[in-house]
């Protein structure tokens, strides 16, 4: 489908013209300020994290490691003071907003609590009680949750259980304040009534990746003293080994990627986190949105106030604009003054609810090369050869894609209807070896060098 117009398909075409329609400073300052006033409190000389003070154990729940398919042996449910820069609603309200004159003047005296949960595997239990099948603290995993839901994915995930057991990762995550479940009741009053709301969404974004900043700083600093992180064993309580050089990681999955991308550009100046994986994410949100099978029953809401499908692109465009203090295209844009954490980018062709083509403008904006067992070339991406280890090491930031070739055709002919390739992605074994090697090693290994990840079909 699609007239052709001097060889250029219409449905085809991501972008007709560039020019700036804002500058760097009233795009990123406020995001900015915000992390950069909260990384002076952590990082004051008489600041440190207390257990029971400014950091505090909510509920633990012990997991059985003798039961088959169970591989956490303590889920942690914890709260944590953080700055804070909300006001009108209530400082814990969603639809407050960011008090300028505080970020301003330079204040940082507002504290509020942001929830995070935290999960051992049975391995590093073991390792605690010197069984023989334990395994060290290697690195902590941060995980980023999809679109409306929360922190509670995580809980459901038996895949990242496995990985995290299998290496020795401790998981940590907490909601993304903004776009988690709790704030699907703002959203809706947007779409349906007041758009002029989404600055509540956006500024509780913000507020959102400088919480999770802060936990990864408690995480960074208050970990190896934690009560959490010890089991009782035959001479008392005793401690989960953790490795010299502990790094933490970025996980985030669909919305998780999306706006785990932005976060990851925000983070790169703190030092907190050294690497992320993004797993079937794109960008920009507003391009991702009008070609994603979930965002039907959004636009069926919105027509309810609109005449057409036209004047709902329009809102989401201008939405777009504000998105972008938060997302890879806003952060990203060059002229780029910052450090950015290196990532690794995975899709899936014949995703209907993340199109892979955002895949591909997320993959330019961190300037991420192509693997040479790609399954196919991408526009504005070049090719590098893989990690083979510290001689060759590889890409810093890069793309792989799983082809599967039924779901691909279908979506290319506009036929077919839900399948599940935004759910296999993050469940194919080569590209979980991948998310391994880049943890552990930092290097990003090629691993559809032997059959170019080419699938017939999305099962799992």
């Amino acid at each position: 489908g699609g007239e052709v117009l001097r060889g250029i398909l219409p449905r085809k075409v991501q972008m007709l013209f560039d020019f700036n329609t804002v500058s760097e400073n009233s795009q990123l300052s406020k995001l900015r300020n915000v992390r950069d006033l909260t990384l002076n409190m952590l990082n004051r000389p008489d600041f440190d994290w207390v257990e029971g003070d400014n950091v505090k154990v909510i509920d633990t729940v012990e997991g059985d490691c003798s039961q088959s398919g169970n591989y956490i042996a303590r889920t942690v449910h914890m709260a944590l003071q953080t700055p804070w820069f909300l006001h009108h609603y209530g400082n814990g309200r969603r639809g407050s907003v960011i008090d300028s004159e505080r970020i301003e003047s330079g204040q940082t005296e507002l504290y509020g609590n942001v929830k995070f949960s935290i999960q051992v595997p049975c391995s590093l239990k073991e390792a605690a009680l010197d069984q023989f099948s334990g395994k060290d603290l290697s690195a902590v995993l941060e995980y980023g949750h999809g679109l409306f839901y929360s922190r509670e994915e995580m809980m459901d995930a038996t895949f990242l259980h496995r990985m995290a057991n299998s290496n020795g990762y401790l998981l940590v995550a907490a909601d993304w304040r903004g776009m988690s479940m709790f704030d699907l009741p703002i959203l809706m009053k947007v779409l349906l009534a007041d758009p002029s709301l989404f600055r509540a969404t956006l500024d509780n974004l913000v507020q959102g990746f400088v919480a999770k900043m802060t936990m990864l700083h408690y995480v960074n600093n208050g970990m190896r003293e934690a009560s959490w992180l010890a089991f009782e064993g035959t001479d008392g309580m005793m401690k989960v080994p953790v490795d010299e050089n502990v790094e933490i990681n970025f996980y985030g999955i669909s919305q998780g990627g999306i706006l785990g991308a932005g976060y990851n550009a925000m983070m790169g100046v703190t030092g907190l986190l050294k690497r992320s994986i993004l797993g079937v994410p794109g960008t920009p949100f507003a391009l991702i949105l009008g070609h994603s099978a979930d965002f039907e029953v959004f636009k069926n809401m919105m027509l309810l106030n609109f005449y057409n499908t036209r004047h709902i692109k329009i809102l989401t465009s201008l939405i777009q604009m504000a998105l972008d203090t938060v997302e890879a295209g806003g952060l990203l844009a060059p002229p780029i003054g910052e450090t950015i954490p290196p990532v690794l980018i995975q899709a899936g062709y014949g995703d209907v609810e993340i199109p892979v083509e955002s895949a591909h403008i997320l993959a330019r904006s961190y300037d991420a090369k192509l693997l040479p067992g790609r399954a196919r070339d991408v526009f504005g991406l070049d090719v590098s050869v893989a990690a083979d280890g510290m001689e060759v090491p590889g890409p810093r930031s890069a793309l792989t894609e799983v082809l599967y070739l039924k779901e691909d055709e279908e979506t290319r002919l506009g036929v077919g209807g839900f399948n599940k390739v935004h759910y296999c992605v993050r469940q194919d074994p080569g590209l979980q070896d991948q998310i391994v090697e880049f943890i552990d090693e930092g290097y990003i290994v090629d691993p559809c060098s032997d059959d170019s990840c080419i699938r017939y079909q999305a099962n799992c």
